[in-house]
């Protein structure tokens, strides 16, 4: 049971970090919303912050992601 809600919470995450890099990488950073972002990745505001403190700690996760895929071998 409590391997499945790991399971739930780790797709969650990931669908949020996929609609932050998108709305992020259209935008930049002062011009993206969580708002914008929650709803693209059909989550309510508030979800976000059970997953990151603020929307700047959001936007280093997203680019540290990133920056890990493309330094991978």
């Amino acid at each position: 049971m409590q391997q499945m809600e790991q399971k739930k919470s780790t797709q969650k995450r990931n669908q949020l970090l996929a609609a932050a890099l998108d709305v992020f990488s259209l935008y930049g950073f002062s011009g993206a919303s969580l708002d914008e972002i929650a709803q693209l990745a059909d989550m309510h505001k508030s979800n976000i912050f059970y997953y990151y403190e603020n929307k700047e700690s959001l936007y280093v996760e997203v680019l540290t992601t990133v920056l890990q895929k493309w330094l991978a071998p």
